[in-house]
């Protein structure tokens, strides 16, 4: 899944966009497809050139995990609590009923991937996006206390154990003061408006364009 971070560090707020994996966008040089294929295509260069065309908001930054290295951070920064707004059984990841829940790492994998039986946010696979953002949000405010300024070069070794990133030493000194400073009323979770759509033979995501557009920038003036 896709999750935009719009961060003011000026205003030390920030914004996440939760962008299904599926939607429907031009990849440059590529033709139409699903945005989650820019990463198959050109790796983290093309990827990140069809997330600014589909957002028209420069990306400054990534960072990037996969299942392998996803449970194993959250076990790192020992486990996340959560709230879980609605009971959740889904065969295929978690059963879990509703509640504030400490999860390990392979719990928050679950929980950040099941998509049956939801019904809010969404239902489906905008439910398991919005959660995703939300576990995320609640790593940040209860962990961020691990992070060792002073040795900040081997905070960012130890993470890279688990994730890939193009944040410089340097670059994460200018970012860290806006994220540590922030609390839970300075985040927000937002989403454009999209539906499942049919493309050709392709079942994917589709949405409006110009209000698309005016979505984002409207993040971008945050």
């Amino acid at each position: 899944m896709n999750i935009f971070v719009h961060l003011n560090l000026d205003t030390r707020k920030a914004v996440l966009v939760p962008i299904p994996r599926d939607t429907w966008t031009s990849i440059p040089g590529h033709g139409k497809g699903k945005i989650n294929g820019a990463h198959a295509i050109g790796g983290n260069a093309l990827a990140e050139a069809t997330f600014e065309q589909f957002t028209g908001i420069p990306i400054d930054f990534y960072v990037i995990t996969d299942f392998d290295g996803f449970a194993p951070l959250i076990n790192y920064f020992g486990g996340v609590t959560t709230n879980i707004e609605e009971n959740i059984a889904d065969k295929y990841t978690i059963t879990i009923n509703a509640g504030t829940h400490t999860l390990n790492g392979d719990q928050a994998l679950a929980v950040c991937r099941c998509r049956y039986g939801r019904t809010l946010y969404g239902g489906g696979a905008y439910a398991r996006e919005t959660q995703s953002a939300m576990l995320l949000i609640d790593l940040l405010m209860q962990k961020r206390g691990m992070v060792n300024s002073n040795n900040l070069a081997g905070f960012l070794g130890a993470l890279s154990q688990f994730v890939w990133s193009n944040i410089s030493l340097e670059q994460a000194q200018m970012i860290l003061p806006a994220l540590l400073s922030m609390g839970y009323g300075d985040v927000s979770i937002q989403k454009f408006n999209s539906w499942p759509q049919s493309f050709g033979n392709a079942s994917a995501v589709g949405y409006n364009e110009a209000e698309k557009n005016a979505f984002f920038a409207n993040i971008a003036a945050q």
